[in-house]
């Protein structure tokens, strides 16, 4: 958990130097987030955020929208 923090920190800091820049003025160069502890582990073995993640039709969609509400 520690870890997951201070990784949070670290980009934190960094976006806010760098959101003074010129760089940021014209939106180029962003820095990128440091890697979080076992998110390379993670996506190696397919249980990423959007793992198990199923596309709906249109039609889908709106037939799940219209049932009634609980």
């Amino acid at each position: 958990m520690a870890e997951y923090m201070l990784a949070i920190i670290a980009d934190s800091v960094r976006w806010l130097v760098w959101s003074k820049t010129k760089d940021a003025k014209f939106n180029r160069k962003r820095p990128k987030p440091i890697p979080r502890p076992g998110d390379d582990e993670a996506k190696k073995q397919g249980k990423g955020r959007m793992a198990g993640a199923v596309a709906l039709t249109i039609e889908e969609v709106k037939r799940r929208l219209a049932l009634p509400r609980k």
